[in-house]
């Protein structure tokens, strides 16, 4: 499998009649991978030194193909809304989770549940969390998914 290498990525939206952000490996050595459109897919691994955020006024799932593993340095950014909506990230393979978890809210919420990460298998957890506001919060790295919970 072809393997992408990049140390600085930003996506802004790309085209939605082409799908597909890439094929092979990414390893993203800091910067920004944001903006990506409505069920776009990562063909192959994502390593993330850096941040990956949804942006917009729509949610967005992103899906990768194989493993995902976020290192200390990275950060995950995703939105919440109400109904237990949420942008996701969807993992055909392992998850490795470490690193910041940035969790922001489209509108107030209420008490809920979202699933923002499912995966295949998942090992370690968010070191730290960035939560939306000041309700209480629980974030538990589970067999097929990743829960945060809002009580």
């Amino acid at each position: 499998m072809d393997t992408t290498r990049v140390t600085d990525l930003e996506i802004e939206a790309p085209d939605p009649s082409n799908p597909g952000l890439a094929s092979g490996d990414l390893n993203s050595n800091g910067g920004t991978m944001g903006g990506a459109p409505v069920g776009d897919t990562i063909t192959g691994s994502v390593l993330s030194d850096g941040t990956i955020s949804f942006g917009g006024s729509a949610l967005h799932t992103l899906s990768i193909s194989s493993a995902y593993t976020q290192s200390s340095n990275g950060t995950l950014s995703m939105r919440l809304d109400v109904s237990a909506a949420s942008d996701r990230l969807t993992v055909g393979g392992a998850a490795t989770l470490g690193g910041t978890l940035t969790l922001s809210a489209l509108h107030s919420l209420s008490a809920a549940s979202w699933t923002i990460i499912t995966y295949a298998s998942v090992s370690g957890n968010f070191a730290s969390f960035n939560w939306p506001d000041n309700g209480t919060w629980l974030g538990q790295a589970l067999a097929a998914g990743h829960k945060v919970t809002k009580s």
